[in-house]
């Protein structure tokens, strides 16, 4: 996706520090993870400039930081052929590498299964028999279709960029998947009807959940929307004017924080030098996001404050914590 390069500067630094800050303490955790920064380097000599880049961020910060690739990343960039170091610890995930975490695929999609679990449960809610649409059939919509259909879940719509499925008795999950791994598309699905990509997400549901770009849900059309829930797996995809519209939104820095959680698993285990299995994975990330909902929870009622600011005074009080303790104030 293409942004003007002069806003690059901006843009880093507004992912760095703004999302992925965020996002990490939010869960309690404490490691710094530069995601979606290789989208940016297609202004650039892509190798040379990667290279230099992961070359003296790695001398400088050694064992406290890692890279994590994002869309438009080339295959080369995933499984780390334009790194100007190599190690176990600079990248995340590892795709293609014995130092790989199990479980790391599925995690930002598990997260998000998890983050709706512990939001509904509030509520006095499980995901079994409630309507669930979903925006984005990528990694994390996948996933989260998956885990929701096995948990369930009624999935009445799905769509991606190759098409959009609806049923309102429920979309068989599997069936879908094995038509979109065959034909490397959503249409002509005999499981389901087809609908314009834009009618999923003011679509008869319970549960909204975007798992693609940002932007999507706007004063548009957040008036429409007919979800009580929303989980933002994916980034930013609600503007700040449509957020007074929608209900109940459980935020990005938390609801997709299944990914650099597993992530942070995987940095340990490559910088301690010991495997983990699948399923002791599954269950920290199942501990962390769960904790994660209290503690966001409880701020909330603190601060008398929606999901999404008490997500983020927390992230915020984290930092700010932390950066006293380390007496780096002003």
């Amino acid at each position: 996706h293409s942004y003007c390069t002069s806003c690059v500067a901006k843009f880093v630094q507004v992912q760095v520090t703004h999302h992925n800050i965020s996002e990490i303490t939010c869960p309690s955790i404490n490691y710094v993870l530069f995601s979606r920064l290789f989208s940016l380097l297609l202004f650039f000599d892509l190798a040379n400039l990667s290279k230099y880049l992961t070359r003296n961020l790695y001398n400088f910060h050694r064992c406290t930081t890692a890279f994590c690739y994002d869309c438009g990343s080339s295959s080369c960039i995933c499984n780390g052929g334009l790194f100007g170091v190599f190690g176990p610890s600079i990248l995340t995930p590892l795709l293609l590498h014995r130092h790989s975490l199990l479980g790391r695929e599925a995690a930002t999609g598990r997260g998000v299964a998890f983050a709706t679990e512990a939001l509904l449960s509030e509520y006095g809610k499980t995901i079994s028999g409630l309507k669930f649409a979903i925006q984005g059939f990528g990694n994390v919509g996948y996933w989260a279709a998956k885990l929701i259909h096995e948990r369930g879940g009624k999935v009445v719509a799905v769509s991606d960029i190759t098409g959009s499925v609806k049923n309102p008795n429920g979309i068989d999950i599997f069936a879908l998947i094995k038509h979109k791994e065959t034909t490397g598309t959503l249409k002509d699905f005999q499981g389901g009807g087809s609908m314009d990509a834009n009618e999923l997400l003011v679509h008869d549901c319970d549960v909204l959940i975007p798992c693609a770009l940002g932007g999507v849900l706007h004063k548009g059309n957040a008036g429409d929307v007919k979800a009580k829930y929303s989980i933002e797996a994916a980034n930013h995809p609600t503007d700040p004017d449509a957020d007074e519209e929608l209900s109940y939104i459980l935020p990005d820095i938390y609801a997709n924080g299944g990914g650099v959680t597993v992530s942070y698993f995987e940095w340990v285990q490559n910088i301690q030098g010991f495997m983990w299995d699948e399923e002791k994975v599954n269950n920290e990330l199942q501990k962390y996001m769960t904790r994660s909902f209290r503690d966001i929870k409880a701020m909330c009622q603190t601060h008398n404050c929606d999901f999404r600011m008490g997500a983020f005074t927390l992230g915020v009080n984290r930092v700010a914590r932390a950066t006293v303790l380390r007496g780096w104030e002003a």
